[in-house]
């Protein structure tokens, strides 16, 4: 399938929504977010887009500094197809000059637009059913440790429609990604679902630790797993020796910290 990567706008948050839910709802994990344990039914799917239609644009205009949004698009339908977000690494961005432009989302300076955008966000409807957070907790907590390991360059979410699955749209979306890290020579991290462990393995990402759980006692399928990757970038020796600096700079500072 034909596509192009490009950047996105609020104005793509409907196309985004339809996209990225449909593609998590097909998880039946996450799905289990959206059952009503007194009536055993789910959430009408139509219902949980218009909801995520609504938050989305104000979501998208935060953290504009180091957040990056791309869309795959059909070259011959216009279809919005898939979807990654990245946030970039602390470093390369704190010098203020714009990394990966194209991707940052344009930002909205109407004050009386942005506080409509605020308040539609507020307002929606979002209400997930809460006892599921104790899977939700215990991953985020694996998860944010191995995230602090580095200042890495994160794939914090990617979804392709179900319908246009199998046809190298999360690989073009990722490998994106792995360019622009490879220029700012940033290793990469992310928390990957089953269905997409072979897009990462075949990018050369590396498997560094993996969380077995079970939803069952959610009204789930049993046991299902979630992965941790990360790809070393390569450094130059001025890069290593920049890093280097960093190192020792925190370690003068917890010694001097120490000693206060």
């Amino acid at each position: 399938m034909e596509i192009q990567i490009q950047g996105c706008t609020i104005t793509d948050a409907h196309a985004l929504a339809v996209n990225n839910m449909t593609a998590f709802f097909a998880d039946p994990t996450w799905r289990l977010t959206w059952l009503n344990p007194q009536t055993g039914h789910f959430k009408p799917l139509s219902a949980i887009i218009q909801t995520t239609t609504e938050r989305m644009p104000w979501k998208m205009l935060q953290s504009r500094d180091r957040n990056r949004h791309t869309k795959a698009v059909s070259t011959q339908t216009g279809e919005l197809v898939g979807y990654a977000r990245w946030i970039l690494p602390s470093t390369p961005t704190k010098s203020g000059d714009a990394v990966w432009p194209e991707a940052q989302v344009p930002e909205i300076t109407d004050p009386v637009l942005r506080q409509e955008l605020e308040d539609r966000c507020k307002n929606a409807d979002w209400q997930p059913r809460e006892d599921t957070h104790e899977l939700d907790d215990e991953l985020y907590k694996r998860n944010q440790m191995h995230k602090s390991k580095n200042d890495y360059m994160i794939l914090d979410f990617l979804a392709v429609h179900p319908s246009h699955s199998r046809k190298g749209i999360a690989t073009k979306l990722v490998q994106r990604g792995v360019d622009i890290a490879r220029k700012l020579e940033a290793d990469i991290y992310l928390l990957a679902f089953e269905q997409g462990l072979n897009v990462y393995k075949r990018l050369g990402f590396r498997m560094i630790d993996h969380m077995i759980q079970d939803d069952s006692p959610y009204g789930g399928e049993g046991k299902f797993g979630r992965y941790f990757f990360e790809m070393e970038v390569p450094k130059t020796e001025k890069q290593v020796q920049g890093l280097d600096q960093d190192q020792n700079q925190d370690q003068d500072q917890s010694q001097e910290q120490g000693q206060q």
